[in-house]
């Protein structure tokens, strides 16, 4: 009777497990707008993991840094200014290792950067796209020993799809740029082989220039 039990309680897991991921995979498929895609990841981990702090943070490959792109409880300044190093923080920690990192006592943590006095855990998870780094995917909770092992899994399933889409969002995002590139170069040739008075050229030459770096 007890492994009955046991079995049901078993499957009742793994039926979840599946539900969710197919949730995941249908937010990661459905959309290429980037904020869109961050927001419903976050109200599905929500369901998912409790958690009182959120962030997805993306790597800027120039940089070499971390930055908060979309947040859920976080104080303002921590959200548009925190910039992490690879190996600062947990989360820095985990981008440097490309491993999950699990902190239940942050108190004990040497390594933990402060976002709010009352944070007693922490469970950071890597977004990777074929072994490069996209960013992390953070959770922070006021009660100690507050993520568990099915957690740290859980969430390392959905930030690998997670990245997927990321990494999508942003290629499309370049596609979209490079032809509005191309169409505003063509018109530009077009329209500037008429254009006999030079100020007039430079005053054209200035506008085109400034509408593409502001697209």
């Amino acid at each position: 009777m007890a492994s009955a039990r046991k079995s049901q309680v078993r499957f009742r897991e793994r039926a979840e497990l599946l539900d969710f991921l197919l949730e995941v995979s249908s937010v990661a498929s459905e959309t290429l707008d980037l904020d869109k895609l961050l927001s419903s990841v976050a109200d599905i981990i929500k369901d998912v993991v409790p958690h009182d702090l959120f962030a997805i943070l993306l790597y800027n490959e120039r940089t070499r840094r971390l930055k908060i792109r979309y947040s859920i409880g976080h104080r303002d300044e921590v959200a548009t200014k925190l910039a992490v190093g690879l190996g600062e923080g947990i989360t820095g920690a985990a981008a440097a290792s490309r491993r999950p990192v699990l902190v239940n006592d942050v108190r004990s943590e040497p390594r933990y950067l402060n976002a709010l006095d009352a944070v007693r855990a922490e469970l950071a998870v890597p977004m990777l796209v074929r072994g490069k780094l996209v960013g992390v995917i953070d959770l922070q909770s006021t009660r100690l020993n507050a993520f568990s092992e099915q957690d740290r899994a859980l969430l390392t399933l959905m930030a690998n799809r997670v990245a997927v889409a990321i990494d999508n969002a942003r290629l499309y995002r370049r596609v979209l740029h490079q032809n509005r590139t191309l169409r505003v170069l063509a018109h530009v040739s077009q329209e500037f082989s008429s254009i006999l008075d030079i100020d007039e050229l430079l005053t054209k030459i200035a506008i085109t220039v400034r509408a593409l770096i502001n697209f």
